[in-house]
């Protein structure tokens, strides 16, 4: 079987001077993974001949695209072995998009963030198949939730929340659990309201992104998942942390209503029998362990509907889009 991967232009809408990769302007190429089979601005995917049933799953733009693809190409080679499915891998340009192509039934399987799954639970006569959740964190410990961080550059004499204001500072999207939404319900309740009392805020439209604003000065401070922030410090980056968010549950895996319950049982039972020992046929580990994915372990809708406290913050102060959706890692 052929791993696909459709990969798509990240939208980052700012008026900030930062590097921008203009993906919607390059050619149309071949990926590591394979060949690009449909974007969700499409109206409808391409339809692809094949005896083999095409799974589409869908993730946001959490990092730079290849990055991406290197990172899922291992549990999608697991999963297609396993269930006999070929896997296409979809990065949505926004985290909006994801979640509209998974209900409109563009792709088969999403990757959720828990205040995009919660924002779907809340939807009267939404209809949608919780998989799993994704299990990772330290060598030592594996959890199914994670944390956002409010850092600044290392050699910033500020102290706590109160300090940023005046300065300008970077979220990742609106609809970003760790790099927006979690860390904005903590400055509201700190009494901190960012758009009147910092400088300037800026949306760049990915966690390395603001870490790298963050680096250059480009921006004081900015927040971002733990994943990302350790990751830069293990390459040798230092910073300073101001809070951290409550913990926030993990990615969900969810298929959309319309598809069979045999694959979403096929796909769970795939999922979950995933250990860091598992190899695919090519004896690469289908697990990369840390805080990539650990394991899955099937908790239930229930588990994140504890979103909702922090969603009621964002909609007391107005920081919640229309449609009070929460997308992103």
């Amino acid at each position: 079987m052929v791993l696909r991967t459709a990969i798509l232009a990240s939208v980052c809408s700012l008026g900030l001077l930062l590097p921008v990769y203009l993906l919607a302007d390059e050619p149309a190429q071949v990926s590591q993974l394979g060949e690009r089979i449909w974007q969700t601005d499409d109206p409808v995917p391409l339809a692809v001949e094949s005896t083999t049933k095409i799974v589409n799953i869908g993730v946001g733009p959490w990092l730079n695209r290849l990055t991406q693809a290197n990172d899922f190409e291992p549990i999608l080679k697991w999963l297609e072995e396993s269930t006999g499915y070929d896997c296409v891998l979809n990065i949505s340009p926004n985290y909006e998009s994801l979640k509209s192509d998974l209900l409109n039934g563009y792709i088969d399987v999403a990757i959720l963030s828990a205040a995009a799954y919660s924002n779907i639970l809340s939807v009267p006569d939404v209809q949608t198949h919780y998989i799993a959740t994704v299990m990772a964190g330290s060598n030592k410990q594996t959890n199914t939730y994670y944390r956002g961080y409010i850092f600044t550059h290392e050699d910033s004499t500020e102290k706590g929340l109160d300090s940023l204001k005046g300065k300008p500072f970077a979220f990742v999207d609106r609809g970003s659990s760790s790099g927006f939404q979690y860390p904005m319900a903590l400055f509201l309740n700190a009494g901190i309201v960012p758009a009147k009392d910092f400088k300037s805020v800026f949306y760049l439209g990915s966690h390395d992104r603001v870490v790298s604003a963050v680096v250059d000065k480009q921006v004081y401070a900015g927040a971002v998942w733990d994943d990302t922030l350790m990751s830069a410090q293990a390459k040798g980056k230092s910073f300073k942390i101001l809070a951290k968010t409550a913990p926030i549950p993990r990615e969900a895996w969810v298929a959309g209503a319309k598809v069979e319950p045999e694959v979403v049982e096929k796909i769970q039972a795939s999922l979950v029998s995933a250990n860091l020992k598992s190899k695919t046929q090519d004896g690469q580990l289908a697990l990369k362990g840390g805080y990539l994915y650990s394991g899955f372990k099937v908790e239930s809708p229930q588990f994140y509907k504890g979103v909702q406290a922090m969603k009621d913050v964002l909609k007391k102060f107005g920081e919640l889009s229309p449609a009070g959706s929460t997308d992103a890692k």
